[in-house]
């Protein structure tokens, strides 16, 4: 059963069958304690796509470590092959890695997480830097939206 879409009977050609919107609850993961004042996250599936939109706000991080910056917790499993990029609009990125632009992510087949990657200042278009973790303020905001492919 599903959706008829110009049509008035069930065929497997012409059904939307998968259909799902919901709420997720986004993390940042760098390798350091987080604290949120904000993890929001909207997202709708049409069969195999993933459209979300997000907001996460910290307002303190502590630790040291240094490595790549992680959208975490994504709402469904990330598919495999050229499935696996996911386009991300940043609205606001009050904070970015110094000279960043063009800012993405690159997801992890067969995961919830992609890492934060970016064009830096002065480099070509498939000139990618992943965004690590000591690029971050202690405090910040980002509002993004995106979409991506699942299994």
């Amino acid at each position: 059963k599903g959706i008829c879409l110009g049509v008035t009977s069930n065929t497997d050609a012409n059904t939307l069958a998968d259909y799902e919107e919901g709420t997720f609850t986004p993390t940042l993961n760098d390798g350091r304690s987080i604290t949120y004042s904000a993890q929001e996250g909207i997202y709708t599936k049409i069969g195999r796509q993933v459209f979300w939109h997000l907001k996460l706000q910290w307002t303190a991080r502590s630790g040291s470590t240094q490595t790549y910056v992680y959208l975490a917790a994504l709402p469904f499993t990330v598919g495999t092959s050229t499935d696996g990029y996911i386009a991300i609009a940043p609205a606001f990125w009050n904070n970015p890695a110094q000279g960043a632009y063009q800012v993405g992510c690159d997801a992890a087949q067969n995961g919830t997480a992609a890492s934060f990657t970016y064009n830096a200042t002065g480099t070509s278009g498939s000139s990618r830097v992943h965004c690590l973790s000591n690029q971050l303020n202690d405090t910040g905001l980002i509002k993004a939206s995106g979409s991506y492919f699942t299994t």
